[in-house]
């Protein structure tokens, strides 16, 4: 069992810390506004991580499977989402330097939504469940095990997104400099809507 717990832990973070929309907008954050108040919008994306991972190791599975259409609204809400974010940041990128003074974070709202919006995510946990759940012991404690692994990961992993994006950004303070940075986020978050629409 613990050889089985090893294997998931190497699996997930692997899936976890790849590029995606939602690493995107960890890395963004942690730019534009520093580690710490990113905190919030972190801790919304990984409490949406845990529900999910709950969800799905209890039965949101089996409805995916009798109803695949299902899988398909979510995909089509997520990149809707995620085009409504990119827009966030190209309008910030308009902004004068006052009102660009004066923007917040993403929050823990949008941290979940995010992540209860993202495919990506929707797609991992069908194939974490599938090929680490032991049939022969007690799923009940095998869903609480793997889903605490899975949100521990997910919270080192996000956080080196957010740091690095702090890290690498950090010097980009003028007005123009901070509108070039919302522009290229926001284009990168776009162009993931629109792989993730086209896939």
């Amino acid at each position: 069992m613990i050889q089985l717990w090893i294997a998931m832990a190497s699996f997930s973070s692997a899936l976890i810390i790849s590029p995606g929309p939602g690493n995107a907008l960890l890395a963004a954050n942690g730019a534009s506004f520093g580690y710490r108040r990113t905190l919030p919008f972190l801790f919304g994306f990984d409490t949406a991580n845990l529900v999910l991972s709950l969800i799905y190791g209890f039965g949101l599975v089996n409805i995916f499977e009798r109803y695949p259409s299902s899988y398909q609204v979510f995909k089509i809400a997520g990149v809707l989402y995620i085009f409504y974010l990119a827009y966030k940041f190209f309008t910030a990128s308009t902004s004068s330097s006052s009102e660009a003074q004066k923007a917040e974070p993403m929050g823990y709202r949008d941290g979940f939504f995010v992540v209860m919006l993202n495919p990506k995510i929707h797609a991992m946990f069908p194939l974490i469940y599938s090929q680490f759940l032991d049939p022969n012991g007690s799923l009940t404690a095998q869903v609480f095990i793997l889903t605490a692994i899975f949100v521990v990961l997910c919270l080192i992993c996000h956080s080196i997104w957010i740091a690095g994006g702090d890290l690498i950004f950090r010097r980009f303070q003028s007005a123009g400099q901070q509108r070039a940075q919302n522009i290229f986020f926001g284009v990168m978050v776009a162009a993931v809507g629109v792989y993730i629409f086209l896939t």
